[in-house]
């Protein structure tokens, strides 16, 4: 036995959508990552989660999300029925689960663990649930104060990842590529990615989104022109709204569309330096730094990964030994140019990294952590 917990039953209805790019995403860190924890796992089956992506989140009194929750009640009763279970991981948001369910299923003495990767942009989509939780698994900490508002037991961590969904990027000798970037589009990573080419770092550019003209990331493209000088004149952020107009044209000929699962690892190996831009405007309209998924999941594959810089990234990885971090769009620059030069060095940073996440940031070592937690 490597931990306490032997029977948990995962729900993250991400896999349970038919539409979002996510799914697969979660099902191989979350759902296939306990391969090796000596614990029997269980997942929903027959369960369809997709109410609750689009533009507007759903009441919860609609008859989709009573559905979803109904039957997911069933099959957790039907769990605890078919052994001792241990706890209930789940990672979700208000218009996702019940918070009923949560409180119900705590109250017969099955702890609830809720993991949330966005605290600091949309903490509003899990209060409730957060509320509920027997504890609050999150990586910013930067978002500490928010939970311990709730008096609820909380646990600031990294993410976890699969490592057998994690094949090792061998990079190439010979590279196509000086810095890729992999991720969607949002107006701060726009501006930085036409800033860093105007200044002679040009960034290879994928992922959902970019290749869209109306993208929401630069201001709806395709509205009418009276529409567009409204939002102009109103807009508090003028400058950036100018600059997001700017940007664009820079980049709409040369941005490209996502990569699959067998594409990505190809496209990894052929970038010396994979980039990584991890801020999000804040409620109040700052722009914020925080530990984003593919914080860890690309120096987990073995890359060169430079991101910007924020406490909770240099609490997972040494930076300038397993990791680059850049404070402003100058020192992103000079970081390029000089690690650029240095293959050997960049392939040195991508192999610690990637055995510090194997051996520190996978299900097997955080399980004991949110036993810990829950104690």
């Amino acid at each position: 036995m490597t931990n306490g917990w032997r029977f948990l039953f995962l729900v993250a209805p991400d896999c349970h959508a038919a539409s979002g790019h996510y799914s697969a995403l979660w099902r191989r860190h979350f759902y296939e990552g306990f391969e090796d924890c000596d614990v029997r796992v269980e997942t929903p089956c027959a369960l369809d989660f997709s109410f609750a992506y689009g533009n507007a989140a759903p009441p919860a009194t609609t008859g989709a999300f009573q559905l979803a929750n109904e039957r997911l009640h069933r099959q957790l009763l039907a769990a605890m029925d078919r052994g001792e279970l241990d706890a209930v991981i789940s990672y979700a948001r208000d218009r996702e689960i019940s918070t009923s369910l949560v409180e119900e299923i705590t109250r017969r003495g099955i702890p609830w663990v809720n993991f949330y990767c966005d605290s600091l942009g949309q903490f509003h989509d899990v209060e409730q649930i957060a509320r509920a939780a027997s504890l609050n698994w999150f990586p910013e900490s930067a978002a500490i104060p928010r939970y311990r508002a709730l008096s609820r037991p909380h646990l600031c961590r990294p993410y976890v990842l699969n490592p057998v969904a994690l094949p090792v990027v061998n990079v190439a000798e010979t590279l196509a590529r000086k810095v890729g970037f992999v991720g969607m589009p949002t107006t701060n990573r726009a501006t930085l990615l036409s800033l860093l080419r105007i200044l002679g770092c040009p960034v290879e550019i994928r992922g959902y989104g970019w290749t869209q003209s109306d993208s929401s990331a630069f201001g709806g493209q395709n509205a009418p022109l009276s529409q567009k000088l409204a939002r102009l004149l109103l807009e508090p952020h003028r400058l950036e709204r100018v600059w997001r107009r700017v940007a664009w044209q820079q980049l709409k000929g040369i941005v490209q569309g996502p990569l699959s699962d067998v594409q990505l690892p190809r496209f990894l190996a052929s970038c010396q330096i994979v980039l990584g831009l991890n801020d999000t405007r804040t409620p109040s309209g700052e722009l914020q730094s925080y530990m984003k998924f593919r914080d860890l999941e690309m120096p987990g594959h073995g890359c060169c990964y430079l991101t910007q810089a924020n406490p909770d990234i240099h609490t997972a990885l040494v930076p300038d030994k397993e990791v680059l971090t850049f404070g402003n769009l100058w020192e992103a620059r000079s970081k390029i140019r000089f690690y650029s030069r240095r293959p050997e060095l960049c392939r040195e940073i991508g192999q610690k990294a990637r055995a510090r996440i194997l051996r520190e940031h996978t299900w097997k070592n955080r399980l004991h952590e949110l036993q810990a937690a829950l104690a």
